[in-house]
């Protein structure tokens, strides 16, 4: 920890506007006023923290959502030893293990040295075996003396922190010729988009008065349909929007009624077709579409797709966030939707 400050008040230079001249130390406890009851649980509590870590940086193999690191630890925990934790889990050599096992008084001489240090903080993985008793037992006297300590600390290394942000080399502010500018996301096809340039402009908004179309007077949407190959391909629509009373709006699409479905996480559907002509607008959660082509596109809130596939291979289902919640208006065979493609 010398070499630590000593290097940091000689050789330290700033990246940002900002240094943090400290040192976190973690240790672990578990505090009961029956020692023998903290061991018998904080071996335990301490032996599948440490399997944890393992598991994610060393030796295993995780899949998010699915994989129970407990179960794998259960699997194994008779053939590990405290052995493995640096010195084992008693309190009979507080300053050579990172594990306490023990009562309130022998707890706070375990973490007593660490915390006059001058690290930051001294963090502390607490078996929930009594957190009230640590809370009210151990916690206090360390509590007390923070604030003042912290004063000190920094007190101390002001003039240290100011000699490092003069080592920095400023940079020179940009001249205005050097700051790239940026039109409005709409200009760029983004969000509610507008002209593509390699696409030209679509039927959509050509028809729309010049200031309509300049403002993304448009809302998008993409439909799935089934192509000649009887697979099923994504297309990108404009839906056209006139200036209303209050916003734009566009014309009336018919409709018989509407359909709202919640889906559970995990779920998945393997190629199927549309079973009606429908839009599907998710309201909350995220789905991926995979078409017969192979292409993915996610659907997020307020995203609206056009199901138009309801022949051939269908699509692919995956819910990435769950609960979802969707809103499905079915569609007349009729209704033609030509004249809002991109």
């Amino acid at each position: 920890m010398d070499d630590y400050y000593e290097t940091f008040k000689k050789e330290c230079v700033p990246i940002g506007h900002a240094v943090n001249p400290n040192i976190a130390m973690v240790t672990c406890f578990s505090c009961h006023p029956d020692e023998a009851e903290a061991r018998r649980r904080g071996t335990d509590g301490f032996r599948f923290f440490q399997f944890a870590l393992g598991h994610h940086y060393a030796f295993g193999t995780h899949t998010p959502g699915r994989t129970n690191i407990w179960n794998k630890y259960v699997a194994v925990r008779d053939a590990m030893g405290t052995e493995l934790m640096g010195g084992g889990t008693g309190a009979s050599a507080p300053r050579r293990s990172c594990a306490s096992t023990c009562g309130p008084s022998r707890t706070r001489e375990s973490i007593r040295p660490s915390s006059s240090s001058r690290a930051a903080t001294t963090g502390t993985s607490i078996s929930a075996s009594r957190w009230s008793s640590s809370r009210r037992q151990v916690m206090p006297e360390f509590r007390e003396r923070e604030t003042a300590r912290a004063e000190k600390k920094a007190r101390e290394l002001a003039p240290y922190i100011a000699a490092a942000f003069e080592r920095k080399d400023k940079l020179k502010p940009l001249a205005d010729e050097d700051i790239p500018t940026y039109p409005a996301l709409r200009a760029h096809g983004g969000a509610g988009g507008s002209l593509h340039p390699a696409r030209g402009q679509s039927p959509a908004r050509a028809h729309l008065p010049e200031d309509a179309r300049d403002h993304g007077a448009f809302m998008k949407a993409v439909r799935i349909y089934t192509g000649a190959d009887q697979k099923s391909h994504f297309e990108d629509l404009d839906i056209p929007l006139k200036p209303g009373a209050y916003g734009t709006l566009s014309d009336l699409v018919p409709s018989e009624g509407v359909i709202f479905r919640e889906t559970p996480a995990g779920g998945a559907l393997d190629f199927h077709v549309a079973p009606r002509r429908q839009f599907v607008i998710t309201l909350a959660g995220r789905v991926e579409v995979e078409c017969g082509d192979g292409t993915k596109q996610r659907f997020g809130p307020g995203d609206i797709m056009l199901a138009d596939d309801t022949t051939g291979q269908g699509h692919i289902t995956r819910e990435i966030e769950a609960p979802r919640k969707s809103l499905f208006i079915p569609l007349p065979a009729s209704f033609d939707t030509k004249g809002w493609k991109v």
